[in-house]
């Protein structure tokens, strides 16, 4: 990423990268696999950041992360203190039990969901990086060729996807997204 770019415009993509990665937009301004494993690493884990309650982004939204830690810290506090109360509190307000039973349900639900699919593509022939991120086409160079893949260059590799495994994905995004 460093090569041939000045640290302001390094930071630049990376930050743009990262905002399109979380929110779900489907843009990036550089090719990131080619910063390394960790940076894909990095963006495979973001994806399930998403973003705030109540956006359209994909995800399971970071409010869920959040209720996450505070029940997280809690345990871990009741594991040094046996007998201690620590109520589980969000923005000075206590988390109801439906809260937190939701919460749980719901991510839960998620990556049962994110493993059953991985697992349907993977007996599709599909490598475990494939089938985990769902990203069979090359990863997007420039904002033109993330938002319309039939543009892609004739240079570009086909895409590794079987017909199945695309309705697969299809089916998977539609009913998250509604």
């Amino acid at each position: 990423m460093w090569q041939g770019t000045g640290p302001f415009e390094a930071l630049t993509h990376a930050t743009f990268n990262v905002v399109s990665v979380v929110t779900t937009t489907g843009y990036a301004s550089e090719d990131y696999t080619a910063w390394g494993a960790m940076a894909v690493v990095a963006f495979f884990y973001l994806t399930f950041v998403g973003g705030c309650s109540g956006s359209t982004s994909g995800g399971m939204k970071i409010f869920r992360f959040q209720v996450a830690a505070i029940l997280l810290r809690n345990q871990l506090r009741y594991l040094i203190h046996a007998s201690g109360v620590f109520p589980n509190r969000y923005n000075g307000q206590p988390l109801t039990d439906e809260i937190t039973r939701g919460v749980v349900a719901f991510s839960f639900f998620f990556f049962l969901t994110i493993a059953a699919l991985a697992l349907a593509l993977s007996m599709m022939g599909l490598d475990i990086v494939t089938a985990l991120s769902g990203l069979p086409l090359r990863w997007p160079t420039s904002a033109r060729d993330s938002a319309t893949p039939s543009a892609r260059p004739a240079t570009s590799p086909p895409c590794p996807m079987p017909p199945n495994g695309c309705c697969a994905l299809a089916c998977y995004w539609v009913g998250w997204r509604s």
